[in-house]
């Protein structure tokens, strides 16, 4: 919490200095963070690794229909990290959540380079 009484997102905040930036709306642009990558495994499963190789985020995702084929033309994948969203909750209707999150500044953005590698 600062001085004035706002509340700090220690996860956020080390992601805005490190190159991401907050999503304001769902289409516009993110920024390229150097070293941050995505590696694809089998049954859904996802690693996000930041520069020294080290998972961010690593586990099964539901990835929507010509995802992977799209990720794959691109070289480039989209990372979106949104305080108080559990992707895993499957009661909740996420992109409703990823809308009242970008209105709040609680979601940040970036693109990583999609690696080819074995999982």
């Amino acid at each position: 919490m600062t001085d004035g009484g706002e509340t700090i997102n220690r996860i956020t905040a080390g992601l805005l200095g490190v190159g991401f930036e907050l999503l304001d709306g769902l289409d516009g642009p993110m920024p390229n963070v150097e070293g941050l990558a995505v590696r694809l495994g089998p049954g859904g499963r996802m690693a996000v690794l930041d520069g020294d190789d080290c998972p961010l985020w690593d586990g099964p995702l539901v990835l929507p229909p010509g995802w992977t084929e799209a990720a794959t033309t691109t070289g480039r994948v989209g990372v979106v990290v949104v305080s108080g969203l559990n992707l895993l909750d499957v009661e909740r209707d996420h992109l409703s959540d990823l809308h009242a999150a970008t209105g709040r500044s609680a979601a940040v953005a970036a693109t990583a380079q999609l690696l080819n590698d074995d999982y």
